[in-house]
């Protein structure tokens, strides 16, 4: 699935999820099955947590740390190269960059 379809279909679930008690609910209990829905797959044994953001609370998910970056990945590493394919960037309500979160 191309980048763009893969953002189009998030956008499709963030939005029914804001719309839909029911479908967001559904969603919270089983991601897999509406993340195929809209034509995105995850390995079956990842364990995806569903959570909800508001306006007065984030959620920061450090990602799992690549198994390419080797002992050079510490702090003082330039993770620019890899960033994007490592990161989500936060969101408020309406879908824009939530304004306590910084843009690069």
């Amino acid at each position: 699935m191309e980048l763009n379809d893969m953002q189009k279909a998030v956008a499709k679930i963030h939005g029914r999820s804001w719309a839909d008690p029911e479908f967001r609910a559904r969603f919270r209990k089983d991601p897999h099955a509406v993340l195929r829905e809209h034509g995105l797959k995850a390995p079956d044994d990842l364990k995806i947590h569903v959570h909800e953001a508001s306006a007065t609370e984030a959620h920061w998910v450090i990602p799992a740390r690549p198994a390419d970056l080797g002992e050079s990945g510490g702090p003082s590493a330039d993770f620019c190269s890899i960033a994007p394919d490592y990161c989500s960037i936060g969101a408020d309500a309406t879908g824009a960059p939530h304004p306590n979160f910084c843009t690069i």
